[in-house]
This record gives structure tokens, C-alpha cells and sequence, in this order.
């Protein structure tokens, strides 16, 4: 053997303990980068999806409660002999808001919502009472 193949046979070696080494390493951080990507997209599907049924129910609660004046506020007011509102009166319109919301907006968005609200009753019906207020 002259000295040319036992170098190239060395090299050859220090290749395959390098490759054998290297590639198993950048196969596992390879793997872990696109996990990591594929969560980030996961991530930012559900914050879209999010933003989209927090816009459908600002838009929903906003209908809900211009229904809810026009008809069921505006005819309790007229019972009442000073035009207020009562205790009963306000617990009805709440309940009927939520209700009215619930059944409007769609099973996707209301999930969305349920599944990332502590409560979705006081989240809801904090947004109905602040279009109650606009």
C-alpha cells in the first residue's frame, strides 16, 4: 500500500466517524426545528381563530342587543310606570341576551370562546352590557 491510499482510506474513515456523528445530531435538531414551526403555526391558526370569533361575537352581541331594545327593553319600559327598569326586568334581559347570543352565534365561535375564557357566561355577558352602554 503506498502512502496515497492509506490517506484516502484515513479520510474515508475520519469522513464516516464524522458523518456518523454530524448527521444524526442535525437529523434531531432538524426534526426539533420543524416541530417547533409546526406548533408556532398551530399557535397562530388558533389566535386567528380566536381574533375571528371575538370579531363575530362583538358583531353578534351588537345585534343581540339593538333586537333586544327595539322589542323586550322597550316593552318593559313601557310596563313600568317611571320608564326604569327592575331588578326581575334586568335579570330577564340578561338571560335573554345570552340566550339570543348563544343560539346566534355560530357552534365553532362559541366553542373557540368557551374553550379560552375562564367564563364565557361573564365574558359574554360583560360584552352584551357593554353594547348595552353604546
Amino acid at each position: 500500500m503506498d502512502f496515497i491510499s492509506i490517506l484516502v482510506k484515513v479520510i474515508i474513515s475520519i469522513i464516516g466517524v464524522v458523518t456518523a456523528t454530524v448527521i444524526p445530531i442535525l437529523t434531531k435538531a432538524a426534526f426539533a426545528w420543524l416541530k417547533e414551526k409546526a406548533g408556532l403555526i398551530q399557535e397562530q391558526k388558533l389566535s386567528t381563530a380566536l381574533v375571528s370569533a371575538l370579531d363575530e361575537a362583538e358583531i353578534v352581541a351588537g345585534n343581540v342587543v339593538a333586537g333586544l331594545q327595539a322589542t323586550l327593553v322597550y316593552q318593559l319600559r313601557e310596563k313600568s310606570k317611571d320608564g326604569t327598569l327592575t331588578k326581575p326586568d334586568i335579570e330577564l334581559i340578561t338571560q335573554t341576551a345570552f340566550d339570543s347570543f348563544k343560539s346566534d352565534i355560530s357552534a365553532k365561535s362559541y366553542e373557540l370562546l368557551e374553550n379560552n375564557a375562564d367564563d364565557i357566561i361573564s365574558a359574554v355577558g360583560n360584552l352584551i352590557e357593554k353594547k348595552l352602554k353604546e
